[in-house]
């Protein structure tokens, strides 16, 4: 389809579309028509200059002689050259150059905001990779730290009690103790050895804080003399098995040793004697 023309007065007047009527053998009106379909294909192939099939195609079988006669055209190297086009069929050819610079800005500035959203991606990953690869050496890092023995290397410690030199979880452990701290742990180890039959105690975090918070409350004789109580003459609340929690739980039960109770029956044979006399039945 041919692009739009817009047709001037002066173009209803022109003699010249007369002749071309005349020359070509149709009527003013019908050249006048005729004219603007070429003047369309001008524009849309975006040049002055056309083939004669093309004035044939649109003027008739005589058109190149009529436009040629009427002087609304003119021959060139490589066609005939369309008068009246100059300035005037151009636009559509500014058009479709000023469409083609937009698109390709706007492809422009597509590319570029794709770059851009990539860069951030790329930067967001690269942190996110920085921070894993923090993370990760941290980790390693405390983990070659994560043990340690629970009291200092002391060779005759170690040959005397293998659990006191065991490797514990720093994490988990208490700083090393003072002389109190240790009288406490190796006194309790023994009494709780002795009571379950050679079985050891769990060592730990938590059992350190147990200790320090017991001699925050007495004096690591007292706690002593009470974890002996505990085990060797308990009362009969709290029921054992007996450990470092029951003795930090129920620290005033284990103040005095528990007498023990008469248990099973007694033969009566006359012999008995009574500090008071005898008792009257």
């Amino acid at each position: 389809m041919a692009a739009n023309v817009t047709v001037l007065a002066i173009a209803q007047t022109d003699p010249r579309i007369h002749l071309l009527g005349e020359v070509a053998g149709y009527n003013h009106h019908e050249a006048l028509g005729r004219m603007v379909r070429l003047w369309g294909e001008c524009t849309d192939r975006e040049t002055h200059i056309v083939s004669e099939a093309v004035i044939k195609g649109c003027l008739g079988i005589n058109g190149v002689e009529a436009i040629l006669a009427a002087d609304l055209g003119e021959r060139a190297p490589n066609g005939i050259r369309v008068r009246g086009t100059a300035g005037r069929t151009d636009w559509l050819a500014q058009k479709r150059k000023a469409g083609s610079a937009g698109g390709q800005a706007r492809v422009s500035s597509a590319q570029a905001k794709r770059g851009s959203a990539q860069a951030k991606r790329s930067g967001r990953q690269a942190r996110a990779k920085q921070n894993a690869s923090s993370a990760q050496a941290e980790r390693k890092h405390n983990s070659s730290n994560s043990t340690a023995t629970l009291y200092p290397q002391d060779p005759d410690l170690s040959s005397q009690d293998p659990v006191l030199s065991s490797q514990v979880d720093l994490a988990a452990a208490p700083p090393p103790p003072d002389g109190d701290h240790k009288r406490v742990v190796d006194a309790f180890d023994r009494l709780y050895r002795e009571a379950n039959s050679g079985a050891k105690p769990s060592w730990g975090g938590r059992q350190g804080k147990l200790v320090k918070q017991l001699l925050a409350a007495s004096t690591a004789d007292e706690v002593i003399r009470r974890a002996g109580n505990m085990f060797s003459a308990p009362p009969p609340w709290p029921p054992p098995p007996h450990d470092l929690s029951t003795l930090v739980q129920h620290f005033d039960k284990f103040a005095q040793p528990a007498r023990a109770s008469p248990r099973g029956y007694f033969a009566v044979t006359g012999d008995e004697t009574y500090p008071d006399g005898e008792v009257e039945l």
